[in-house]
């Protein structure tokens, strides 16, 4: 799991139908990707593990006073099915942030095809109130930075410059380390 804190001037995430412009409350967001929930064939001992982390990062990002997530793709692990006990530990999951404003990307493990984004299992997600669900390119501005969040799958050619990217990539022949890189 990855967990970034970014300080950031004022901000709230608002619904990505009625702004262009993000606003993030109290300066700071919570960055996180890669959940992977449902890893090890649904795991009760990964769920429990995974709730557990969620109350641990609640309380953390309550005391720093974050109020806003970016979720960037993952959430759950396998794309093809979800078990019943995966869906119930994410609602969980999602019961316990439920005072964050969430902005959760589609990553390829949740949509259900290989190579685009429209079908997507985080689209359960999308009635809640303190959730935007992205699955196409979302172009907008924070604090006069223009910022872009990008879901799995998207075609990013046409994309004009940006100062912040968000995303969920896949990136051939990077380097992670000095001594490991990823090779498609």
């Amino acid at each position: 799991m990855l967990i970034l804190i970014i300080l950031m001037n004022q901000i709230i995430i608002m619904p990505q139908e009625t702004s262009t412009e993000l606003t993030i409350d109290n300066n700071k967001v919570c960055c996180i990707a890669d959940l992977h929930i449902g890893i090890h064939q649904n795991s009760i001992y990964w769920h429990e593990t995974s709730l557990n982390w969620a109350k641990w990062l609640k309380d953390e990002l309550t005391k720093q006073k974050i109020k806003d997530i970016f979720i960037l793709g993952d959430i759950f692990h396998y794309r093809d099915e979800i078990a019943v006990n995966t869906l119930h530990t994410v609602n969980e999951i999602f019961k316990i942030w439920n005072k964050f404003n969430i902005l959760l990307l589609v990553g390829n493990h949740d949509a259900y095809y290989k190579d685009r984004s429209d079908i997507n299992s985080v689209s359960i997600f999308e009635e809640r109130k303190n959730v935007t669900v992205v699955s196409k390119i979302l172009e907008t501005t924070i604090l006069g930075k223009e910022c872009a969040f990008i879901p799995w799958g998207e075609e990013i050619n046409h994309l004009s410059k940006k100062d912040i990217i968000f995303g969920h990539f896949e990136i051939e022949s990077f380097k992670m380390n000095s001594y490991k890189h990823v090779l498609s």
